[in-house]
């Protein structure tokens, strides 16, 4: 089982037990499950007195071009999605995905951005599955405001990261080898997963991050294919308390301008090539 971890970490995460909690007694909560296709719909695996299923699909428009494969939705459309399904303005939601956690994590990414109030089910529904029920009554603490800010950057701002070396790319590693933004660091979003899908404790986060000389101050941008993995670097940024922003157009869309500069060289390793 993973840490509870700090303060940081309660503000964007919650634990399957502490969902159970949730779902007895708060009355504005909202369970949202992120699927990749959700053409039969359905309420999702967890039940709670309102648990919606909603696509990727949901979490992004049309792309192409500079823009990306995926870029955000347009806000008021979105707002508007969000209404028809009846999920207020002060719900308390939580995602998670029965496919894959990177696309809860984009849709925790989306949903902040909106201003809304969320946080991501960590390890997701079979967390859930595993999970005990809880034995408190109504005493659980409140969740406290996040303090580290997740924003947007675009390709200027992505180029600036990587000039200060705080550059993120979250796909995998034959991926950036094919070609990255150049001065980017290799930082798989998988890497920041356990091997039961839990997001790794504080200290191991810490600790990866330290690799590259990424610790609070400052903001970090991330990028992978088409911004779904790169959300994921930003909630465990905001879990250890580190500000970052996402680069929503990401590889394909800074690769849909011939004029960028592409980079295949690896020599942004680990300080310590040993640590996770």
């Amino acid at each position: 089982m993973p840490e509870a971890g700090g303060i940081e970490r309660r503000a964007v995460i919650v634990s399957a037990t502490e969902l159970r909690e949730l779902i007895r007694f708060d009355r504005t909560l909202v369970v949202v499950n992120v699927v990749r296709d959700n053409s039969e719909g359905g309420a999702g695996i967890i039940t709670a007195p309102q648990s919606i299923t909603l696509s990727i699909n949901d979490f992004q428009s049309s792309g192409g071009g500079t823009e990306g494969n995926r870029p955000l939705p347009d806000l008021d459309a979105f707002g508007r999605t969000l209404n028809d399904l009846k999920v207020s303005a002060d719900a308390h939601i939580v995602v998670y995905s029965s496919d894959s956690p990177l696309l809860a994590a984009r849709a925790w990414f989306t949903l902040r951005w909106a201003g809304r109030s969320v946080r991501y089910l960590d390890g997701g529904s079979s967390a859930w599955a595993s999970s005990r029920k809880p034995i408190s009554t109504n005493d659980s603490m409140p969740v406290p405001p996040s303090t580290a800010s997740t924003t947007l950057a675009d390709a200027e701002g992505a180029l600036r990261a990587a000039s200060a070396g705080r550059l993120l790319d979250a796909r995998g590693s034959s991926s950036f080898r094919g070609g990255h933004i150049p001065g980017s660091i290799s930082a798989p979003a998988t890497d920041l997963l356990d091997d039961n899908g839990f997001l790794l404790p504080d200290r191991e986060l810490r600790e990866y991050f330290h690799q590259f000389g990424i610790e609070r101050g400052g903001t970090v941008v991330s990028y992978c294919g088409g911004g779904v993995a790169a959300s994921h670097n930003a909630l465990a940024l905001a879990a250890v308390g580190i500000s970052s922003a996402v680069y929503v157009a990401s590889w394909s869309g800074w690769s849909a301008d011939p004029e960028r500069p592409v980079s295949t060289d690896i020599h942004h390793t680990p300080r310590n090539p040993d640590q996770r």
